[in-house]
């Protein structure tokens, strides 16, 4: 057998966790040596349980696992393998294997975490297109957990914005979930799971994938949250790590921003403007994408603004045709400056 299978069957044996794995790879300095080590050798270290597990494990499972990752189209990365992401070493509770589709080389310049709720508000949406853009221009691959909500239009916006993107799914690379989101992820720069193929999307994995998107983040941005939201699981982990994290202020009677102000009240760094978030690195932003705009489309465009404004309030005050304003609203919203919400109502980007 290979050093490959010798690594995911390590990673396979029950009792055998990141912290556990590494330990043994530091004391016998292969996953190969580990299961050749002679049971009282093993047994000075881990309980006799589990070294029972490691001489008695069926390597079939390893080798039927290496199989279904090559059918996937995807690749098995082990710690101490040279793409395995340098900011992911540093925790001992970071997956010791990997399983990645595309390109993670972002991972290893500027990345920012962009995490929020599933159900985000207009508001939410439109400050997640805006910071993620300017993060792109900025050069920072955005990472976050191709969820609904914040984290699709923090993946989406990283691609419309020809940038790259990283997400870390709570399953295996195979049965990618959200369903809806598949085309998304083809999209995807990268795709990065700790779970073999053919994992579900357990309740239990989503908890664990949030400590992936903060280790591979140097900060996180916090959109939306309710306050009992996932991501502010993230954010949790982003301060045990020593990363910066920046939240967004909501109104205080929305329940979608009752976990970012809490951040807030707590010590994240508020975002009322992208330089909050690249004054921390050094960075200044300067918005260089420029929209040629026809007369009525600046027109329409100057009427609009943050709050959400509906069609018959447009048509009434513009006085335009129905069907001539809609076709104006439909090009500045494939131009990336406005969007239709549920109802006919429409808001500036």
């Amino acid at each position: 057998m290979d050093d490959l299978t010798y690594c995911v069957s390590l990673s396979l044996v029950k009792g055998v966790g990141p912290a556990r794995f590494k330990m043994l790879i530091r004391q016998f300095g292969s996953p190969m040596e580990v299961f050749r080590a002679d049971f009282v050798e093993l047994r000075k270290l881990i309980h006799e349980k589990i070294v029972n597990e490691i001489k008695n494990f069926d390597f079939s499972v390893a080798e039927d696992i290496l199989r279904k990752t090559e059918v996937i189209d995807a690749r098995i990365v082990c710690e101490g393998h040279a793409e395995y992401p340098e900011k992911l070493r540093p925790y001992n509770y970071s997956p010791p294997v990997i399983w990645v589709k595309g390109d993670i080389s972002g991972l290893n310049g500027l990345t920012i975490g962009v995490v929020g709720t599933r159900r985000p508000t207009p508001y939410g949406i439109r400050m997640t297109r805006r910071i993620v853009e300017a993060l792109v221009e900025a050069g920072f691959t955005i990472v976050s957990g191709g969820a609904y909500g914040i984290d699709t239009v923090a993946h989406r916006t990283a691609i419309d914005s020809g940038g790259k993107t990283v997400a870390i799914l709570g399953s295996g690379l195979d049965v990618p979930y959200p369903w809806r989101n598949r085309r998304l992820f083809d999209e995807i720069t990268g795709l990065i799971s700790e779970y073999p193929p053919g994992t579900g999307p357990n309740a239990e994995n989503f908890p664990r994938r949030n400590r992936i998107i903060s280790a591979l983040s140097d900060a996180i941005v916090v959109i939306e949250a309710g306050k009992s939201s996932g991501a502010l699981l993230t954010a949790r982990w982003a301060l045990d790590q020593g990363k910066e994290i920046f939240a967004l202020p909501g109104p205080v009677d929305s329940d979608k921003s009752q976990g970012t102000n809490r951040l807030i009240r707590e010590g994240a760094k508020i975002v009322t403007e992208i330089d909050d978030i690249l004054e921390e690195f050094g960075l200044h932003y300067e918005k260089s994408r420029k929209v040629d705009l026809g007369e009525k489309e600046k027109r329409v465009y100057d009427r609009l603004g943050g709050e959400p404004v509906h069609i018959d309030k447009l048509l009434k005050e513009l006085d335009m045709d129905v069907t001539e304003l809609l076709g104006i609203l439909l090009n500045l919203e494939l131009k990336g400056l406005v969007q239709q919400i549920p109802g006919k109502y429409f808001v500036k980007l």
